[in-house]
């Protein structure tokens, strides 16, 4: 089972710190009991399409929803691949976890 999960910025919703605490605060922490709900899932990927910016510290409620979402990754019995465009607290998160294991 493959779940694909694209987050495209809403031309609408032009506060881009509102969509970015979006999906750190709404859906990640969604992905995150996916994983825990389905074990099936094989391959996951995530797409947004936000530039990173490190200009900014992200919240510390957005680094531990990302920790959460990288135990359930980590525990998940079948989830084989995991890829993720332009999640930079995700990609951050996950080379520091990879690296005390």
């Amino acid at each position: 089972t493959e779940l694909k999960l694209s987050f495209k910025k809403d031309p609408i919703l032009n506060d881009h710190m509102k969509q970015k605490s979006l999906f750190y605060e709404q859906v990640l922490p969604l992905v995150t009991n996916m994983l825990k709900l389905h074990t099936t899932i094989r391959l996951l990927q995530i797409i947004n399409v936000y530039e990173p910016d490190s200009t900014i510290s992200p919240p510390i409620k957005w680094i531990e929803q990302t920790q959460q979402f990288f135990q359930a990754f980590f525990l998940h019995p079948s989830l084989e691949y995991i890829k993720s465009w332009y999640a930079k607290l995700i990609e951050d998160t996950y080379k520091a976890q990879e690296k005390s294991l």
